[in-house]
């Protein structure tokens, strides 16, 4: 999958499709991938897909794009026009969540494939919360899921390391500086993280050589996401709900990405 790759090839929405696609409720090779960010999921997913035949979903970021975002700006009265701003992005697809249960699970349903060329397993990177997934579970009764985890601390130390564009907030206010002034600057931050372990990460020396405010930026955005979504739980819950045949969780920090693809395969077989 070379940069020019577009997940919207084969698949479609309500509406677009073509004649013949099925919906995506249909499909008996489901893998919805269950994480927050940091865990890992589109590079464990590209390790996956060197080992099993496998069609990639627009991930949850193009659906957003696609289908949350311009219903939402709609709905609000605001300019369509993409959404960079990462905590923006939070704040409307929380609206979806609230006007259509199941969120971006809800917006997946919309989705239809093309059976003649999706072969293997259909991947979809990936759904959170408790909310998103109990619909899941419910609506998709074919899918498997897949649970990918990892400390507060790696996940921060991993957006630090990938510097993407969509890693991005607004322009944060000054804090009081180290790591007692992150925490008192972000609330809660202490739910993810201990201070001995933001220590340990900001003394890095890549991390110490980052700009000033990037370490708030990014866990922020960490920070922003727990609040609305609580990993430790929705895992809890899939744990109980599905059995060992249609749900495995696997934490990262402790699993290479190879590791990681080669017990999914070993699982999936």
């Amino acid at each position: 999958m070379g940069p020019g790759f577009d997940p919207w090839t084969d698949f479609g929405l309500v509406g677009e499709a073509c004649a013949g696609w099925a919906p995506l409720e249909q499909c008996d090779r489901l893998l919805i991938v269950v994480g927050v960010t940091g865990v890992g999921k589109t590079t464990c997913l590209g390790h996956l897909a060197e080992k099993v035949p496998m069609r990639l979903l627009p991930n949850r970021r193009s659906v957003a794009d696609r289908v949350i975002i311009p219903l939402m700006q709609r709905e609000l009265g605001l300019a369509s026009q993409p959404v960079s701003d990462r905590l923006e992005r939070f704040r409307l697809t929380a609206g979806y969540r609230d006007r259509f249960p199941g969120g971006v699970a809800h917006a997946l349903s919309r989705l239809r494939f093309d059976p003649s060329r999706c072969e293997g397993l259909i991947a979809f990177d990936g759904l959170r919360g408790i909310s998103e997934l109990s619909w899941a579970v419910e609506h998709f009764p074919r899918a498997r899921f897949l649970a990918l985890y990892a400390p507060g601390v790696v996940r921060l130390q991993r957006l630090l390391a990938r510097g993407g564009d969509f890693d991005r907030t607004a322009p944060r206010p000054e804090s009081m500086p180290g790591v007692d002034g992150l925490m008192v600057d972000l609330p809660g931050l202490d739910r993810l993280m201990s201070a001995e372990d933001l220590s340990r990460l900001c003394a890095l020396p890549a991390v110490a050589e980052l700009p000033p405010g990037t370490v708030a930026e990014k866990a922020a955005i960490l920070l922003e996401e727990a609040k609305n979504y609580d990993p430790d739980t929705t895992l809890e819950v899939l744990r109980k709900t599905l059995g060992p045949e249609r749900f495995l969780s696997l934490d990262t920090s402790k699993l290479s990405a190879e590791e990681v693809a080669e017990g999914v395969k070993d699982w999936i077989s």
